[in-house]
């Protein structure tokens, strides 16, 4: 997880003896809830909807964001 000024960037790894992992960021006026899982399928969801990447969502806010690499 990389925070700049331009928001957060995800670039996850999962040590191949884990399933997956969890983290809560907190950045400027937002709070990201991050889960990061194993599967055969990449899918990244915010709030539950399937997005290509992070850039459209609001800086400010709690948003819950799932992972799947």
């Amino acid at each position: 997880i990389v925070i700049s000024s331009k928001g957060l960037r995800l670039s996850p790894t999962i040590p191949d003896h884990w399933d997956g992992y969890s983290a809560s960021v907190r950045f400027g006026k937002s709070h990201w809830e991050i889960e990061v899982t194993r599967d055969k399928r990449p899918s990244l969801y915010v709030d539950g909807i399937a997005v290509p990447d992070l850039s459209a969502f609001v800086p400010h806010g709690v948003h819950k964001v799932k992972l799947s690499i």
